[in-house]
């Protein structure tokens, strides 16, 4: 189950998947809200997503969002592909 915070996190990476974004970028940018209050607080809860491996990083620390179900579905359809031929 995701917390309120990784929830706010995915819904904003869910609107561009194929960017990277800066962890600052993403504290300021899903929630302008929690933002005032600590603007490192997407931190913590990237890190829970990372680990969880609902989103990924590169090598510079900007993150982006790895969509399991269409990963999923491409899975699938390979497997049914190669079971055709």
């Amino acid at each position: 189950m995701l917390s309120d915070e990784e929830q706010i996190i995915l819904n904003y990476l869910r609107t561009s998947p194929n960017a990277w974004f800066a962890a600052g970028e993403i504290s300021r940018k899903a929630s302008i809200r929690h933002y005032r209050k600590d603007p490192r607080w997407a931190y913590p809860a990237l890190m829970r997503l990372f680990t969880a491996k609902r989103v990924e990083s590169d090598p510079a620390g900007h993150y982006r969002f790895i969509d399991v179900e269409a990963i999923e579905k491409e899975r699938q359809a390979l497997l049914r592909k190669r079971n055709e031929e």
